[in-house]
């Protein structure tokens, strides 16, 4: 559906979920990435690091609609997904740099948080030293 076809109280419950989310998450910069398929809406919530600027796939979504994809990540961020998911510290660095990040995700199993980390990279760019399980608290 596009824009012309929405009325203005659907877009603005659109930009209100939005920037409820924005608070709920306020340590990052974060990008709505929207894909239209052909009879779903996807999702992919991407965070925008303030340290060094490289985006992560924070959580992916799909519904029927835009909105009902907000919804549900805001139900996923309000949910204490924090506890049902593991949390994965990753070392990192870009090539040709000699700084070393850490990165931390939330994520089902190593392949989920792998692919949250590289989200929109270049797999030959990054260099990933280590990932490790962190203890649940």
């Amino acid at each position: 559906m596009n824009l012309f076809n929405k009325s203005s109280e659907v877009l603005i419950e659109e930009l209100n979920v939005e920037q409820t989310i924005r608070t709920l998450l306020p340590e990052v910069n974060i990008y709505f990435d929207y894909q239209e398929l052909e009879s779903e809406t996807e999702l992919n919530l991407v965070t925008i690091s303030k340290t060094h600027g490289e985006r992560f796939l924070f959580h992916k979504i799909k519904s029927n609609s835009k909105l009902n994809c907000l919804k549900l990540m805001l139900e996923y961020i309000q949910s204490d997904y924090q506890k049902n998911y593991q949390n994965y510290e990753i070392q990192w660095a870009k090539k040709g740099e000699h700084k070393t990040y850490t990165s931390w995700f939330y994520a089902k199993s190593f392949i989920e948080c792998i692919d949250k980390f590289f989200h929109l990279k270049d797999t030959q760019e990054i260099i990933v030293y280590s990932v490790t399980l962190r203890p649940q608290s």
